[in-house]
């Protein structure tokens, strides 16, 4: 309104554009790519933490992974849903309460990769094998996701071409009539990024859990 260009950044819903210039990255394919990976390896007992509340920035990607769960027969119980935010600490919390309610989980996705590390603290504490015991995903491919060991899988946003966008979208803004509509650009979709921390489930169970890997 006051004639300064503006240009949000990695909006997570394009099929949902906000009444701003807005550079997009599909955030709900990611949750999908996740959900795909720890099906494929033969997961079904399956828990999230979420970095943010319900109705928060990360309900998109975590909207992908349910559905994509939903879909395959494995639908995720409320029990199996944490919610929380975007800290290391907030994810160990809710990996901790998670397991504690539903001991026979074999992996856990989290919405972002901060509280994904989380969980492989939480698992140490608990004597929990990664990724014999349990495998845990995150998003977003952080620097710190290579580095820990065992190395995490994520989902890797495109994080320098959607700053790129940006910046390319910023300049245009300036240079355009003040009544034109405002223009989205959508980055190339995540990828999933296979490391250390994701396997098959294993048949003889968690410490303390069911051993079921249905």
């Amino acid at each position: 309104r006051r004639g300064v260009p503006v240009v949000l950044c990695m909006w997570e819903r394009p099929q949902e554009p906000p009444p701003l210039p807005c550079v997009a990255v599909d955030l709900y394919q990611a949750g999908v790519l996740a959900a795909e990976h720890l099906l494929r390896l033969g997961h079904r007992r399956i828990g999230a933490v979420c970095g943010s509340e319900p109705t928060g920035n990360h309900r998109w990607r975590l909207r992908g992974f349910l559905d994509t769960m939903a879909q395959a027969g494995a639908a995720l119980p409320a029990s199996c849903l944490r919610y929380g935010h975007d800290t290391i600490d907030d994810g160990r919390n809710a990996a901790h309460s998670l397991l504690a309610g539903e001991p026979g989980l074999t992996a856990v996705f989290a919405t972002n990769d901060l509280p994904a590390l989380g969980v492989l603290q939480a698992a140490a504490e608990l004597s929990l094998e990664v990724p014999r015991d349990l495998s845990v995903i995150g998003v977003t491919d952080i620097q710190l996701a290579h580095q820990m060991r065992p190395a995490l899988s994520t989902v890797a946003m495109p994080t320098a071409e959607a700053a790129t966008l940006a910046v390319q979208l910023l300049q245009s803004e300036i240079d355009a009539s003040p009544d034109h509509a405002p223009p989205m650009r959508v980055t190339e979709p995540p990828r999933l990024v296979v490391r250390a921390s994701t396997a098959k489930p294993h048949h003889g169970g968690a410490p303390g859990g069911t051993g079921r890997a249905d």
